[in-house]
């Protein structure tokens, strides 16, 4: 059997998180989804999410398969959205991305709810993330996984549309081991 855990990334994860954002660009570029390049995400964004500790990877066995941003942090544009705040507490999800040979699996789902797992742990009212409108893909996974769309931003490479789920604690069929890491069930 081999195990899938959902971990934080440390800096010697970086040559394969590189290798695998590499690969999803080209991926990314076969689809003409122009979202990704040379220009964004850089190896500095990942080590600093790492020294944050808000990066997260998730493991197939020893592979990473996957990477997720979980932070507060948000970028400038999302304040000229409504986003109907009852708090100020809420968790940002930031590069999302899963190995092209990992795709099709499932894997962006388990991300999610771990995140929205992680979430109601810490106690956020609501996950806040945003998605380039040309990923036919991540924008029906949101609306899927029940993110309300509320508005949108424009970014350098266009416009991505930006979501919002308010949380409920619920079983979402992760077994959380530790703050920072959990098993798939």
């Amino acid at each position: 059997m081999i195990l899938m855990q959902i971990t934080l990334a440390v800096e010697t994860d970086l040559p394969e998180i590189m290798e695998l954002v590499k690969a999803s660009i080209q991926k990314l570029n076969d689809d003409s989804i122009d979202q990704w390049d040379e220009v964004y995400p850089t190896k500095q964004l990942f080590e600093h999410d790492i020294k944050r500790n808000s990066l997260y990877k998730y493991l197939i066995g020893t592979n990473i398969a996957a990477i997720v941003t979980l932070s507060e942090d948000y970028p400038i544009e999302y304040n000229n959205i409504e986003w109907n705040d009852k708090s100020s507490k809420h968790l940002i999800i930031h590069r999302l991305v899963v190995a092209p040979r990992y795709q099709g699996q499932g894997i962006s789902k388990s991300m999610l709810l771990f995140a929205e797992k992680t979430a109601i742990e810490k106690q956020y009212e609501s996950i806040k993330l945003d998605s380039f409108i040309d990923n036919k893909i991540s924008m029906a996974l949101y609306i899927s996984m029940g993110y309300r769309r509320v508005g949108s931003v424009n970014f350098r490479k266009g416009t991505f549309a930006c979501f919002k789920k308010y949380l409920k604690d619920k079983n979402s069929g992760l077994t959380i081991v530790g703050a920072d890491t959990a098993v798939i069930s």
